[in-house]
């Protein structure tokens, strides 16, 4: 009896005593240290058909998590269209000038920013190499048209991943046939033709005579 008395009492002390060994250390609560937009800043053309941000989050545990979708995105709406990181611009710039917005990021009371710079269109040129000499009615030709930018780039070619805003539009004896991914399929017929390719009030036309 006495000897259990003795261990009674020894475990009695050891659980007063920080648990025989064991420790008292709270365990980590997991927390966001900070959250990020990937890439922090970025140059784009008027017309690039989209620009994609991510967001992360960093936790104190050296984890992270994507909360692209979960995240608030706020932007100069007036510029670009932005949901879930997916920026399209929707004017020339300001005034048809290059400018820079800042896209703001908003996850549980963190915030972060980063800039776009979009670059303006300055003009459209149709590309219609491809046409015969002479134009033969009822046959499909391909038009393309090439784009010069406020940073003094020119001869841009639009394309599928450069094709916003850019629409094709005929007067007289020819059919737009489709456009896509910045080109025009026409079919002429006989008479005369204007051809015009524009964006943001900018264009370029083209007068073509079928016989």
């Amino acid at each position: 009896m006495k000897n259990i008395a003795s261990l009674i009492a020894t475990s009695v002390l050891c659980f007063a005593f920080i648990g025989c060994g064991t420790t008292n250390e709270e365990p980590i609560v997991k927390e966001i240290n900070d959250i990020k937009i990937s890439p922090l800043s970025a140059t784009i053309y008027s017309t690039t058909n989209e620009l994609n941000l991510t967001a992360s989050a960093n936790y104190n545990d050296s984890s992270n998590a994507d909360i692209t979708q979960a995240a608030r995105w706020e932007t100069d709406f007036n510029i670009a269209t932005l949901s879930y990181g997916k920026l399209t611009p929707k004017a020339n710039g300001e005034d048809n000038s290059s400018t820079t917005i800042d896209v703001t990021l908003s996850y549980k009371d963190l915030q972060d920013t980063a800039s776009v710079t979009i670059i303006a269109l300055t003009a459209l040129h149709i590309d219609d190499s491809n046409l015969s000499d002479p134009i033969v009615a009822d046959v499909n030709y391909t038009l393309k048209a090439y784009a010069d930018y406020d940073n003094n780039q020119s001869n841009i070619s639009i394309d599928a991943n450069n094709s916003n805003e850019i629409h094709w539009s005929i007067q007289g004896s020819a059919t737009l046939v489709d456009e896509s991914n910045g080109s025009a399929i026409i079919r002429f017929s006989s008479g005369d033709a204007n051809v015009t390719v524009s964006a943001f009030g900018i264009n370029d036309t083209k007068s073509y005579h079928i016989k």
